[in-house]
């Protein structure tokens, strides 16, 4: 019954939307039971709650993936940041050492 109510909402019948309660009661016949507006409703809302779980499995998984990713890309800008922090620390000493012996050669500390 689940899946026929599934294609019967797919295909676009969804009764009249006069609200809540609105569609007549189910008629019984001798093919089985014809779905009223209520059954037809909450079928619809099965469906909707089906891709919404599949479409938050799918959010989880991309959202796994762009961690790893990132992770993968903050631990190579670390090494590079690192690397030249090591460069610029090094120059900035090659300079300050420099600029004390102009100025002790300036003011003829040696």
């Amino acid at each position: 019954m689940k899946y026929a109510m599934t294609s019967y909402i797919l295909s676009g019948s969804f009764g009249s939307g006069r609200g809540l309660w609105s569609g007549p009661p189910a008629e019984y016949s001798s093919g089985g039971v014809k779905p009223n507006g209520l059954e037809i409703r909450v079928a619809r809302l099965e469906v909707i709650a089906e891709h919404t779980q599949r479409d938050i499995s799918e959010l989880k998984t991309d959202v796994r993936e762009l961690r790893k990713e990132t992770k993968a890309e903050i631990g190579a800008l670390r090494t590079e940041v690192r690397t030249d922090f090591r460069v610029m620390f090094g120059a900035l000493i090659t300079v300050a050492l420099g600029l004390a012996g102009l100025m002790a050669k300036g003011f003829g500390w040696y």
